[in-house]
C-alpha cells in the first residue's frame, strides 16, 4: 500500500512509500499532518494523484517558485477572483524574482528580512510588506515543513491610518452643496445607512423596500484588473444583513426612483425593473468603485473638508455612537462581524464613557451608602 494516514493524538499523519532510493537502496517515505481524519484523506488522495502524474515533489526538492505556483493553483477555487489576483501579482512580480530559486526548506529568516527591507527601500508601505508576509506565512506554513521561517521575522508595525470624519453639520452643508450632482442620492445613502463603497454598487431595486424603509445587503460589487465586474456574496453572516432606513432617506430613493422612472420614459427605454441596479448609468451599466470614489474626492474637496469615501462610513457610526445608540445596534448597520471590532475601531468617540458608567454605579448603589 502506497500510502497511510496513522492517527497521532489530536492529528493524523500522513505516511507514503516513494519506493528504494536508487543511490543508498534504503525504502523513502513521505510523511504530513493534518488536522482532522477527513483532510489527511484529500490530501492523501492528491498527493497519489500526484505521484501518478509526476508532479509531486518532496519539500527537499522543489523550489519555492514551484511550491508558490502549485499552492496558488491549488487555492484558486477556495478564495475569491480578487483575492485571487493580488496573490498571484505578489508572487509572480515580487517573490519569484526575489526568492524563487530558493529550495523550499532551506529559506532563512534573514533571507525574508533583507526581502522587506529591499521592498520598503523600493516605496512599498509598511501595509503592502505586510500582506507580502502574511502570504508568505499562510503559503509556508501550509508546506508543513515542521517549522515555519516566517514564524522567525516580525513583519513590520503598522500605524492605524487617520479616521476622520465629519459632524452633523458638516453632513447636512456637504449633502447641500451636493445636491444638483448625479451622485447626491448615492452619497446621501451612504452617510445615512454606513454601508460600505461595494454594497451600495451592488443594490438592485429588488433590494430597497420604501415602503417599510428597509435596504437588505446581500452582495457586493467589485472590478478585477482586467476592469471586468463580479458580484460576490458578503465575507461574513453579519455582513448580510437589513438596514433601517432614515425617513430623509427614503424621501430621497423615492424622488430618485420617479426622477429615474421619466428619464427611461423620455428616452423610450423599458421601465424600470426589480433587478436593475440602482445607482447606474442611465443605460444600465453599473458604476465603477474608483470612479465613484473620485467623484467623493472631487466633491468633498470642493466643499472644503475632504475625507475618504470610507470616511463616510466612520461618519455614520460616530454620529450615531455620539448620540447614545448602542453600540451593538452600530455593529448590526455597519455588518461587523462582531460588536468587538465596533468597540475597537470607535472607542475614542466617547472619551468620558468610562467616567459615566463609574457614576451611573454609584448612584445605583446611593441608597445602600446611605
Amino acid at each position: 500500500m502506497r500510502g497511510t494516514i496513522v492517527p497521532r493524538g489530536q492529528s493524523y499523519r500522513i505516511v507514503i512509500s516513494l519506493g528504494r532510493d536508487s543511490v543508498s537502496g534504503k525504502y523513502k517515505r513521505y510523511t504530513e499532518t493534518a488536522p482532522s481524519r477527513g483532510k489527511a484523506e484529500k490530501r492523501l488522495t492528491a498527493i497519489l494523484h500526484e505521484l501518478d502524474k509526476g508532479t509531486f515533489h518532496t519539500p527537499e526538492r522543489i523550489r519555492l517558485s514551484d511550491y508558490l505556483t502549485k499552492w496558488l493553483n491549488n487555492h484558486k477555487g477556495n478564495i475569491s477572483p480578487r483575492v485571487y489576483e493580488s496573490y498571484e501579482s505578489l508572487i509572480r512580480v515580487h517573490i519569484i524574482p526575489k526568492l524563487g530559486n530558493n529550495l523550499l526548506p532551506q529559506l532563512r529568516g534573514d533571507q525574508l528580512e533583507k526581502y522587506y527591507a529591499d521592498l520598503l527601500d523600493s516605496g512599498l508601505s509598511k501595509q503592502t510588506i505586510k500582506h507580502h508576509h502574511a502570504l508568505l506565512h499562510k503559503a509556508l506554513a501550509d508546506a508543513k515543513l515542521g517549522r515555519n521561517v516566517a514564524d522567525t521575522v516580525k513583519p513590520y508595525k503598522v500605524d492605524k491610518p487617520e479616521m476622520l470624519f465629519w459632524d452633523i453639520d458638516d453632513v447636512e452643508g456637504f449633502l447641500s452643496s451636493i445636491k444638483d450632482t448625479e451622485y447626491y442620492p448615492m452619497f446621501f445613502t451612504l452617510l445615512h445607512t454606513g454601508m460600505r463603497r461595494s454594497e451600495v454598487l451592488a443594490l438592485r431595486w429588488k433590494d430597497i423596500d420604501l415602503i417599510f424603509g428597509q435596504i437588505s445587503i446581500s452582495r457586493g460589487l467589485h472590478q478585477l484588473t482586467d476592469r471586468s465586474i463580479i458580484f460576490k456574496p458578503p465575507k461574513s453572516k453579519m455582513s448580510r444583513r437589513t438596514i433601517a432606513m432614515t425617513p430623509a432617506n427614503i424621501k430621497v430613493i423615492t424622488g430618485y426612483h420617479l426622477h429615474r422612472e421619466e428619464q427611461h420614459k423620455l428616452l423610450g427605454m423599458d421601465k424600470i425593473t426589480d433587478n436593475d441596479m440602482v445607482f447606474s448609468h442611465i443605460d444600465g451599466k453599473p458604476m465603477l468603485p474608483n470612479s465613484v470614489s473620485h467623484a467623493w474626492a472631487r466633491l468633498s474637496s470642493e466643499y472644503g473638508n475632504p475625507i475618504r469615501l470610507h470616511d463616510a462610513r466612520h461618519t455614520h457610526a460616530s454620529i450615531l455612537l455620539q448620540l447614545g445608540v448602542h453600540p451593538k445596534v452600530v455593529q448590526e448597520r455597519l455588518g461587523h462581524a462582531n460588536i468587538g471590532i465596533t468597540l475597537d475601531i470607535y472607542s475614542h468617540i466617547r472619551p468620558g464613557m468610562q467616567e459615566d458608567a463609574a457614576k451611573l454605579f454609584d448612584k445605583a448603589l446611593a441608597k445602600t451608602q446611605e
